[in-house]
């Protein structure tokens, strides 16, 4: 099969972002409804991908769908410019959570926690 570079590219953003959020394959297909088997598939750019499929990676891994689609630089903060309270909070967050697994899907919760901006 041919692979498409466009879906290469996209697959290649999901896995990387699926691995830095710490999803296996089996827990990221339980968390997208999609199987296994497609997931592995869509990471290699060797399927099409339905629009509910883009819908749920896109909310699994804290991506816009324009994020997820066409990518885009993924902004980490600096943690020297946080402000006293944000230093604090992620201190106290590492403190509950030595995982890290916390951190990590508290990251996709914050994305979609932004405010909206008007029309």
């Amino acid at each position: 099969m041919q692979i498409n570079e466009h879906a290469a590219a996209m697959g290649r953003r999901i896995r990387e972002r699926r691995k830095q959020l710490g999803f296996s394959t089996l827990d990221f297909a339980k968390e997208t409804g999609i199987s296994r088997q497609h997931i592995s598939r869509i990471e290699l750019g060797e399927t099409e991908v339905t629009t509910r499929m883009l819908v749920a990676i896109a909310r699994a891994l804290g991506f816009s769908l324009e994020g997820l689609v066409w990518g885009g630089p993924m902004v980490v903060a600096d943690e020297n410019k946080l402000t006293k309270l944000e230093r604090e909070f992620i201190s106290r967050m590492r403190g509950l959570d030595p995982s890290g697994n916390l951190l990590k899907r508290l990251d996709v919760v914050a994305g979609v926690m932004r405010p909206r901006q008007a029309a």
